[in-house]
């Protein structure tokens, strides 16, 4: 697939190299937020630990829809 552009350059909205280049940084940043929102999840359930809070079963499971959605984000992008 080429551009349709004669005088291609980087910024070419038409150019399906920049396009694809573009969604890449868009996935990327959403891993970082996702992975952002893990850790923080992993600390909640650290220091509900610490500190014995009764909510540890609902802890686990933020933790772990967390990690899935990293996991399937990932897979989806490397295709």
């Amino acid at each position: 697939m080429s551009c349709r552009n004669k005088n291609c350059r980087v910024d070419c909205v038409h150019c399906p190299w920049r396009q694809r280049r573009h969604q890449k940084l868009e996935g990327r940043a959403y891993i970082i937020w996702l992975e952002i929102h893990y850790l923080i999840a992993c600390f909640v359930v650290i220091s509900s630990i610490i500190l014995g809070s009764v909510s540890l079963i609902s802890d686990f499971v933020i933790l772990l829809l967390l990690k899935h959605n990293v996991y399937w984000l990932i897979e989806n992008l490397t295709k």
